[in-house]
């Protein structure tokens, strides 16, 4: 790289660097630092570097957050597969989509007579919602607390009136240990310490949530 004065400086280690300096300092001793225009220009550079630094640490902070959150993501959805097939090895359903198409009412009359198990109809929603968020991308991540959920259904002798129903959740609300971004990179990095109510009152009627989904933007407003 060629300068103003014609000096050559080799850029590509610190020896360059090293070997360079001598002649940078040369030439800054030929700048007469008391010119009212070479003081300006200093102090110019000085205030820009010092607008400009926090704004680029934040930039990297940023991009480094959104990186870590979409492999996080990646992961879940990763996890939530394996969730799925595992299930569906153990609980196996003639026809998936006939569970699918089931109105909540006739959901929970078949969960209660046992006609359909709470592991059959978790891993086919789950399925289900693998499939759709490949082409709306809707799942923002996975909540494996959601089999926890399943082993103390088994453990109650009573069932509530959701029993074994799978949920999602909308990223507005609050799930313990999950973000709640709302879309927002502030958000990031910042899981609830506990269920919000709605959640709550979910898990006590016997509701299994699975998954969090994307909210839209007029949300926001």
């Amino acid at each position: 790289m060629t300068g103003g004065g014609g000096v050559k400086v080799t850029v590509g280690g610190s020896a360059a660097v090293q070997s360079s300096l001598p002649l940078i300092m040369s030439a800054l001793s030929a700048v007469d630092l008391r010119e009212p225009r070479v003081i300006c220009l200093l102090l110019g550079c000085l205030a820009g570097t010092v607008w400009l630094l926090p704004r680029w640490l934040t930039g990297r902070r940023t991009r480094g957050k959104i990186h870590a959150a979409r492999l996080r993501r990646e992961k879940a959805l990763e996890r939530m597969e394996r969730t799925a097939a595992r299930l569906s090895a153990e609980h196996p359903v003639t026809d998936p989509s006939s569970v699918l198409l089931l109105s909540l009412l006739e959901l929970t009359e078949k969960l209660r007579d046992g006609t359909l198990t709470p592991e059959m109809v978790l891993h086919t929603y789950l399925t289900k919602a693998l499939q759709v968020t490949q082409e709306v991308n809707c799942v923002t991540d996975f909540l494996p607390e959601c089999e926890l959920q399943l082993q103390r259904l088994q453990e109650q002798t009573s069932r509530g009136p959701l029993y074994g129903v799978p949920i999602s959740v909308k990223d507005n609300y609050n799930y313990k240990g999950h973000d709640t971004t709302l879309g927002l990179m502030k958000n990031l990095e910042c899981p609830a310490v506990e269920d919000c109510v709605i959640v709550q009152v979910l898990k006590k009627q016997g509701a299994l949530p699975f998954v969090k989904t994307n909210i839209p933007q007029c949300m926001l407003k």
